[in-house]
């Protein structure tokens, strides 16, 4: 999906609502992206980790982590085995002595082992000899002689000589005290750096723990082949409906008139199947999400292909069904939409066929009649139905069973939104005068 129709479906409002708290939480939101079959155990891992994360509460946590500064450079240096500074000290200081009080809080919440910090306690002890964990670092706490240096200074006329050559001491002990402390800190950088991994996958699912606090949602469970989701909502849409489907291996169809929300329809299960993938909780009451290989949304806007409207579609569903490498979703919003009708509507029948025959979930919303009828499985639209004493939309659709008469309801459309009367009363008058005949049943 381009980032064009990330919007659309809502994703890049779902993921500015994610806002870990600590540069190693926000590295790892970066990194989001959905994962293959092969690695559902990671899949699964992410999954573990939001659920724990819902059973969290309280202030201490947030508090804790907001107070975590990036610590990454230091890491490196001490890798490298290069002599830190007393600046860069201290905030190793500070970051350890935060991951002693975060352990503390995750001691009493009684998070389990998957978020456990690994031992700093001899890091700890290097910057913090006299234990008395004071978040202030000097190099002269930890030496003698320096501190020896730093007194004889204070009583030393600055003018002297005497001064001068204590200057040179002192530069020279700090050096060689900075070193040390470095030395001794290097023995200890590997715990250091997944001090940090783990802070940061907790900090992330602290994240999406906190999108389903705020919007609701349920921890997805993959497998099988059919597509199930309960009370499926999109919280980028304000005042949303939800919605019910179960689409199976093959080709489904949505029909309705304009504004009868199928192209909303087909944006939330193409945002909640993505987040699902990417180790978040979807947005539903239940949501039955098979392991698919590629999630494939044809919708939107075209602009900038260079391409007609009808080209451009036509052009990414066959990137589509040529790219399939194994049990993959294709969503295809209003297909073969810009074309003449007579055309369009044998494309869509066409591709609803063939679709239909491929390893694959392929849902397409369509006005064209017919369509339905080459599809396994045909949801309606119930239409645009504001409440009484409301413009607010209700959109619902319903499983049709047998073939039926396709929806005839954009003149009410036209009602709802204002049309003078005349042009409404012209437009029945041609649709009366064309009317097909009905179908049999």
């Amino acid at each position: 999906m381009n980032t064009l129709l990330e919007r659309a479906i809502g994703l890049h409002f779902v993921l500015e609502q994610l806002t870990p708290r600590t540069p190693w939480g926000r590295n790892k939101k970066a990194q989001l992206r959905p994962f293959s079959p092969e690695e559902k155990p990671l899949l699964e891992k992410a999954l573990d980790d939001v659920e724990e994360a819902c059973s969290f509460y309280g202030q201490a946590l947030e508090d804790i982590l907001s107070g975590f500064r990036e610590v990454h450079g230091t890491l490196v240096k001490l890798r490298e085995e290069d002599s830190l500074s007393e600046s860069e000290l201290f905030a190793l200081k500070r970051f350890v002595l935060r991951c002693e009080d975060l352990r503390e809080v995750l001691l009493a919440q009684k998070a389990s082992a998957r978020f456990d910090l690994p031992d700093l306690g001899g890091a700890l002890h290097v910057l913090d000899p006299s234990g008395m964990r004071d978040p202030a670092f000097s190099a002269a706490h930890a030496d003698d002689k320096l501190r020896v240096i730093l007194h004889q200074k204070l009583v030393t006329d600055p003018a002297s000589k005497d001064y001068l050559s204590l200057l040179d001491a002192e530069q020279l002990r700090l050096t060689s005290v900075l070193a040390e402390i470095s030395r001794m800190l290097e023995l200890h950088v590997n715990a250091l750096e997944e001090a940090t991994q783990v802070i940061g996958d907790l900090d992330l699912a602290l994240a999406k723990a906190v999108l389903v606090r705020r919007y609701g949602g349920v921890r997805p469970v993959f497998g099988g082949e059919a597509l199930q989701l309960k009370r499926v909502h999109n919280p980028s849409i304000a005042d949303f409906s939800p919605l019910t489907f179960r689409f199976t291996r093959g080709s489904t169809v949505i029909t309705g008139a304009n504004m009868g929300g199928k192209s909303t329809a087909l944006y939330t299960v193409a945002l909640n199947v993505q987040l699902s993938r990417m180790g978040l909780y979807a947005f539903a009451q239940t949501a039955h999400i098979p392991l698919f290989t590629d999630v494939c949304v044809i919708a939107g806007s075209h602009e900038g292909s260079g391409l007609s409207a009808f080209a451009a579609q036509a052009s990414l569903l066959a990137e589509a069904i040529n790219g399939i490498s194994g049990y993959a979703l294709i969503l295809v919003d209003e297909l073969a939409s810009g074309t003449n009708p007579e055309e369009g509507a044998a494309i869509a029948t066409a591709c609803t066929e063939y679709l239909g025959c491929l390893p694959a979930v392929a849902v397409l919303t369509t006005h064209y009649s017919h369509v339905a009828g080459f599809a396994g499985t045909h949801y309606r639209a119930m239409g645009y139905g504001p409440g009484e004493g409301t413009t607010k939309a209700e959109f619902a659709f319903f499983p049709v069973e047998k073939e039926q008469e396709p929806p005839r309801e954009a003149i009410h459309v036209l009602s709802q939104l204002g049309m003078p009367q005349e042009l409404i009363t012209r437009a029945q008058e041609f649709v009366d005068k064309h009317k097909r005949v009905p179908y049999n049943k």
